[in-house]
């Protein structure tokens, strides 16, 4: 599909594009602070499909889960140790054909992690 326009409120129902979430081991942050440097690159193996900052998650991942404690402490709620919570995607999306298989690398730097 080419061209495909949509509105917030149609990309929060859609769960920001998340149809799959894949979460692999934690990468070795020893700077909380530093995430909006962190750099990720999404492949198909034979090229670079799209890539983006930390950054790219609304200035810094750490706003966006500072603003959803926020949100639920008005509702008398809160996030509890061990909740996976997903700040945004990084990159835009790009398009992929069925049966593509996607890699994704990141790093802090030069130093790519996979």
């Amino acid at each position: 599909m080419t061209g495909y326009r949509f509105n917030l409120e149609q990309n929060t129902a859609d769960n920001a594009f998340a149809g799959q979430v894949v979460v692999g081991p934690r990468l070795p942050v020893t700077d909380l602070m530093a995430l909006d440097t962190l750099a990720v690159r999404l492949h198909d193996g034979s090229r670079t499909l799209c890539q983006g900052v930390g950054a790219d998650a609304d200035g810094h991942p750490l706003g966006a889960v500072a603003r959803l404690a926020r949100e639920l402490a008005s509702f008398d709620q809160r996030l509890e140790a061990g909740d996976l919570v997903i700040t945004g995607g990084l990159t835009k999306t790009c398009a992929l054909e069925v049966g593509t298989r996607l890699s994704a690398t990141f790093s802090f730097g030069h130093a790519w992690l996979i």
